[in-house]
């Protein structure tokens, strides 16, 4: 953006900033949290440039350790999506960095 700032690590964290306000977030963050929070979603999805994959969340954990798996309630349906995604997309399915072109995260 124009302050620079990497606007995917401007949102709150559910481990790292519990506090999920608009303070101190760059405009175009604080923008999309009241848009997000005056809408009661279903389920979402997101575009991302960078690495060819379905990601599902959840990438966090309460110990903020790398590479432990974080589970969330409907873990078995994010799964399903996300393997459902990738099985439609051969060069996803085939990915060498991501088995069955799927991650947590």
């Amino acid at each position: 953006n124009a302050h620079l700032v990497d606007l995917n690590r401007n949102f709150p964290d559910q481990f790292k900033s519990p506090q999920n306000t608009v303070d101190n977030r760059e405009p175009e963050v604080a923008a999309m949290m009241r848009w997000s929070q005056s809408r009661r979603f279903t389920l979402s999805a997101n575009l991302h440039g960078g690495a060819l994959v379905a990601n599902f969340p959840w990438d966090g954990n309460q110990e903020q350790r790398d590479h432990v798996y974080s589970a969330t309630p409907d873990d078995d349906l994010f799964r399903w999506l996300a393997s459902t995604y990738a099985d439609a997309h051969p060069q996803m399915k085939a990915s060498h960095e991501f088995r069955g072109g799927i991650t947590n995260g």
